[in-house]
């Protein structure tokens, strides 16, 4: 595991322990986050930072598993790169090779992936799609994820 990949499934347990939740709706209220669902045509999901508030928009054609993950991400930049601003766009983000983009996902797999709810030899006999289809994620994250 990368020294970065550390960093960031610490951010991630951190928040878990103090919060209780994986949910990043809840993370993201319980942080200050402004949630904003709305029309976004081809984005799926951005992050804004402005005037010291952190808002996460989110396209509200995608399904409530899609949501999950593209929050998930958005979190991800609103925690890793506070003073960034990113945008999530559908079918591309999950393949970028963008230093920003990697983190993020990261931080969206340590979140929604939970390896202590797969049992280490149970985890050995199942297949990356397997995982993802577990946890209602896309098989990208799941190849992100440090068991």
């Amino acid at each position: 595991m990368s020294i970065l990949h550390r960093w960031v499934k610490r951010k991630v347990n951190a928040l878990i322990k103090k919060y209780g939740t994986r949910d990043p709706f809840e993370l993201a209220e319980a942080l200050g986050i402004i949630i904003v669902i709305g029309k976004m045509r081809n984005i799926s999901g951005a992050y804004l930072y402005h005037e010291r508030q952190r808002t996460i928009f989110i396209n509200e054609e995608l399904d409530e598993f899609e949501r999950i993950v593209v929050m998930a991400h958005e979190l991800g930049h609103a925690e890793l790169h506070r003073y960034e601003n990113c945008y999530f766009i559908k079918n591309k983000t999950l393949l970028l090779t963008s230093k920003l983009e990697i983190q993020a996902n990261c931080f969206a797999a340590e979140l929604l992936i939970d390896e202590t709810a797969i049992s280490g030899s149970y985890l050995e006999q199942i297949t990356l799609d397997e995982v993802a289809c577990h946890f209602c994620v896309p098989v990208e994250l799941v190849k992100l994820k440090e068991f």
